[in-house]
């Protein structure tokens, strides 16, 4: 169920469950920054019609995540063929919470989108609605 009625769940909803040509690396084509910012922009205003607060991490990087009110949740792999590279990202459909990245930034690293204030590396999201 996607929408304002949406239920508050903690399980991974299944990737494949998003259109390949938004979760499909595209390294040929496509930066790894604009890959994430295109899967960013893909579950905020098409799967969610920008109702909740959408982020987008690598996790491998150190951070501090505390979301209240989770929708859904989507891991992902980008996978280079080139150099081999596969690098976990989670994606996270949320209500509010606060972030602290402690790693480096970057498009790389994290994207976020929905009703925030950031400053520098910490981010405070608020109800969308």
């Amino acid at each position: 169920m996607v929408g304002p009625e949406a239920p508050i769940t903690n399980t991974i909803t299944n990737a494949s469950s998003l259109p390949r040509s938004i979760t499909d690396p595209n390294e040929d084509v496509i930066e790894r920054g604009d890959w994430v910012q295109r899967l960013t922009d893909h579950v905020y205003t098409q799967r969610h019609a920008s109702r909740y607060n959408v982020l987008t991490i690598h996790t491998n990087i150190d951070y501090h995540f505390l979301p209240e009110g989770v929708v859904e949740r989507f891991n992902f792999t980008y996978a280079n063929r080139k150099t081999g590279q596969v690098i976990p990202y989670e994606t996270v459909v949320f209500r509010s919470g606060h972030l602290t990245r402690l790693g480096d930034g970057g498009y790389i690293n994290w994207c976020f989108e929905g009703n925030f204030e950031r400053m520098d590396n910490f981010v405070v999201f608020k109800d969308v609605a």
